[in-house]
């Protein structure tokens, strides 16, 4: 079943433009859960109990879950937030909550091996704990965002799990920083100062 938000079932150009049939209404996303076990159990699939967030973000049978005796259930949240798991049974009858729970985004960081350095001599630029799109700048150190010397897409990184490392030379000896941009110029993060001499 595909969710489609209230404002867009209230939209009459909208529902014309994307062909939304006029049968089809507003339902939230638990109506639409139901719905589908529902179809799933006129249908004759297995029956089982149904684990699901406060939207059902994610879920999945009991049944089906790895683990001798105690299953075990590993879902990644789609989005910073906080959250709970649940236990059903019989379609939404609730037998059980887990704690709440928070799962924040990954701070990025960025780390400049050595600090100081002759202006000649290979800095390596270490970016952490950052899954996005992006590009990294250098440039010195408190400048304006524009004024970078050099830059790369993080794609274009080397990649070793979360890790991602550049090398840069500096240009003149100063004072420089690195600059993680997220998308056009917002700041994701800056690393230390450090200086070629």
């Amino acid at each position: 079943e595909l969710y489609l938000p209230k404002s867009w079932t209230e939209d009459e150009e909208r529902r014309r433009e994307a062909r939304i049939p006029d049968e089809v209404g507003f339902k939230t996303k638990p109506e639409l859960a139901l719905q589908m076990v529902r179809g799933a159990l006129a249908a004759g699939l297995p029956t089982g109990v149904l684990l699901a967030d406060s939207a059902y973000g994610a879920w999945a049978y009991v049944s089906s879950l790895p683990g001798a005796g105690t299953p075990t259930w590993n879902v990644i949240p789609p989005t910073a937030g906080s959250y709970e798991a649940r236990l059903y049974s019989n379609g939404f009858t609730r037998a059980g909550t887990s704690a709440p729970f928070t799962v924040a985004d990954p701070v990025p960081t960025l780390a400049v091996s050595p600090t100081s350095g002759a202006a000649d001599t290979p800095f390596t630029v270490t970016l952490t704990d950052w899954m996005g799109a992006g590009w990294i700048a250098i440039a010195p150190a408190g400048s304006a965002d524009g004024a970078y010397i050099a830059w790369a897409y993080v794609s274009s990184l080397a990649t070793v799990g979360n890790t991602k490392t550049w090398s840069v030379t500096l240009p003149t000896p100063d004072t420089y920083e690195i600059r993680l941009y997220s998308n056009g110029f917002t700041r994701a993060a800056t690393s230390s100062v450090f200086t070629g001499f």
